[in-house]
């Protein structure tokens, strides 16, 4: 009798951890069908690292990237956007691309949608020096585009 009480805990301990699991891959899909939305069909702009958050990993002192912060102008208007899903970017580009080289002030391109800026991405394997570099990759993207279609 007294074993019943541990089994049940450790079933729905796995039971939590499995749904745990299909959550985030569940989220992870929806998060990288948004992105290649957003590769196929986002506006363009310039965006600016103003933070990289960072979480402990255990008692070691090791941080993680958790994503970046960026901001972006559009019409005048400033938006603010959380980026966390950057390492989906990796496989679109031949470009470098990795939140741990990304420091606050950089510059790189954002792919926002238009009837809603919030929802943008910071393309970290794009980074922006000048306005050439940002024609180019806008040429780019848009070369892509005609050619898939």
């Amino acid at each position: 009798m007294d074993m019943v009480g541990p089994k049940i805990m450790s079933t729905l301990f796995v039971i939590f951890i499995i749904a745990g699991i299909i959550y985030v891959q569940l989220g992870t899909r929806a998060k990288q069908r948004e992105r290649e939305w957003l590769y196929k069909y986002g506006n363009f702009a310039i965006g600016e690292v103003s933070s990289i958050p960072k979480a402990s990993v255990g008692k070691s002192g090791l941080t993680s990237i958790r994503g970046v912060v960026f901001f972006f102008y559009i019409n005048g208007n400033k938006f603010i956007v959380l980026d966390g899903y950057g390492f989906l970017d990796e496989k679109e580009s031949k470009n470098e691309s990795s939140a741990t080289y990304a420091e606050k002030g950089q510059k790189y391109l954002v792919l926002y949608r238009l009837d809603d800026p919030n929802n943008a991405i910071m393309r970290l394997d794009y980074p922006i020096k000048d306005s050439i570099d940002f024609q180019r990759y806008v040429k780019e993207f848009e070369l892509r585009r005609k050619n898939k279609k």
